[in-house]
């Protein structure tokens, strides 16, 4: 799906979403935000088989399980196996930092494999801090430059629209060409051709008063 950005939402991100939980402000609107630009299929949401597990493990009322399981219908929303390309790279990013779990190595690599713009979480965002935290590691996972951070409303929708604004203009001054342009691919005669013209039947009309 060419020209959408693709965000990844690890497990504690779907759960904050469903349950309408916040860690600070401006999370859950984030999230929501997020979610109603996938739902007008504005973009692409990515995340790991093992988010279904991880996410169903917990206590969820039959009306938010409907809400997840409801997401996942959606053709932009695509849960992603756990390869053994994937299991590779988990090895590699646990290698570069043993504190990080299992799980949320899996979710990091299968983020960097699959080329998301953006990993979305809320692990790390609290008042206590751990080695394993993910938002700290933003800009350089396992020397990967994923981009880790908690969705930001208001963000999505605005940069979105700009970014196809930019695109129509662009279009615009392609099909429409510079004044430059028209007068520099002009077929008429060159300045000061007119002139010269001019003095050229001057002189003849003299010429024909001195022979009569």
């Amino acid at each position: 799906m060419p020209g959408k950005p693709k965000y990844y939402w690890d497990s504690c991100s779907f759960i904050a979403w469903i349950k309408g939980e916040r860690s600070a402000p401006g999370d859950l609107e984030g999230l929501e935000e997020v979610a109603k630009m996938v739902d007008s299929n504005k973009a692409v949401l990515l995340t790991s088989e093992i988010t279904k597990t991880e996410v169903l493990e917990g206590k969820m009322t039959q009306d938010q399980q409907a809400k997840f399981n409801l997401l996942f219908q959606r053709k932009n929303v695509v849960p992603i196996d756990v390869t053994g390309r994937v299991l590779s790279k988990t090895k590699v990013i646990r290698e570069w930092n043993p504190k990080i779990s299992l799980p949320d190595a899996i979710h990091l690599a299968t983020a960097i494999l699959y080329e998301a713009d953006e990993f979305h979480t809320n692990d790390g965002g609290g008042k206590k801090k751990r080695a394993g935290d993910l938002l700290p590691l933003n800009g350089n996972v396992a020397g990967h430059k994923l981009k880790i951070c908690k969705p930001k409303c208001n963000q999505y929708s605005i940069d979105f629209k700009n970014e196809q604004s930019a695109k129509a203009k662009e279009a615009t001054r392609k099909a429409v060409p510079e004044a430059s342009e028209v007068q520099g691919s002009s077929s008429g005669p060159p300045e000061g051709q007119t002139t010269a013209q001019s003095k050229s039947t001057e002189e003849q009309a003299t010429e024909k008063e001195k022979r009569s």
